[in-house]
């Protein structure tokens, strides 16, 4: 599920922009608004289900991806129509529907939030592109070393959702908080370096060589993290809006700026 730094007062569009944020940001945090900071009742109702992003196995509330930042984000993954995307907390499934649409490519979204997956589906449907996408409610944390390599999702999925191997992806996008995607650092570590150059990771907002997970007790001074080559090319840094494009090559590691 998207993610944005949390806070508890209203974010109305005067008080953003006296922050200082760009248009991206913005709208992101009008969305936050919208979809956590007016609906904690609501949410706290759900604090107890499995399958929701307000449970208790959730690393990151439900804020839906802005629109003004989806295209910046396709975009700097340098998708063709022979790529497999896939969307880690994919939310209501919106980057993956944009780009089915826009490069044909084949799209696969999880999350945590059923709900969400169940949306996704019948957006993708009701947009033309439900062939090209295919959406499963999944506990990203649960996920087995080599998930994404072998395109199976295991115990990790819900059970009545578990369905064939997927096509592993090519493109994977990771749109969380940086708890979120603190937690998720070294599994993400391990298959970008199994895929032995096949697998592009793009991160929004937080970056994987600076993500802090501040839950974690050793937070700052805690056991060595993975170290990532990434691109900045699409970073904006003052807004921390990053989009990191990560090679291997079957020598090296290294990076490769866009032209």
């Amino acid at each position: 599920s998207r993610g944005l730094v949390p806070g508890h007062a209203r974010y109305s569009r005067a008080r953003l922009a006296t922050m200082g944020l760009d248009a991206h940001s913005v709208e992101q945090g009008r969305l936050l608004e919208e979809h956590v900071l007016t609906r904690r009742a609501e949410l706290a109702r759900e604090a107890h289900e499995q399958w929701s992003a307000a449970g208790p196995h959730s690393v990151s509330p439900f804020v839906p991806c802005a629109a003004s930042r989806i295209p910046v984000l396709l975009r700097s993954a340098r998708l063709s129509a022979s790529d497999v995307l896939w969307d880690l907390g994919c939310g209501d499934g919106r980057v993956l529907h944009q780009a089915a649409a826009q490069y044909g490519c084949r799209c696969v979204g999880v999350d945590i939030d059923a709900a969400c997956i169940a949306e996704a589906r019948r957006r993708a449907d009701e947009q033309g592109v439900g062939g090209r996408c295919t959406f499963y409610a999944c506990d990203l944390l649960r996920l087995a070393p080599g998930a994404l390599l072998d395109g199976t999702l295991g115990a990790a999925a819900e059970a009545a959702a578990v369905g064939p191997r997927l096509p592993p992806p090519t493109v994977a996008v990771v749109f969380v908080t940086g708890h979120a995607l603190s937690r998720m650092n070294r599994f993400l570590h391990g298959e970008w370096a199994g895929a032995s150059g096949a697998l592009r990771l793009l991160t929004c907002v937080e970056s994987l060589d600076s993500c802090v997970d501040f839950e974690a007790g050793d937070a700052l001074f805690g056991a060595e993290r993975p170290r990532w080559p990434i691109s900045r090319a699409f970073e904006v840094i003052r807004y921390l809006i990053t989009s990191s494009l990560l090679f291997r090559s079957s020598a090296k590691t290294y990076l490769k700026y866009p032209a």
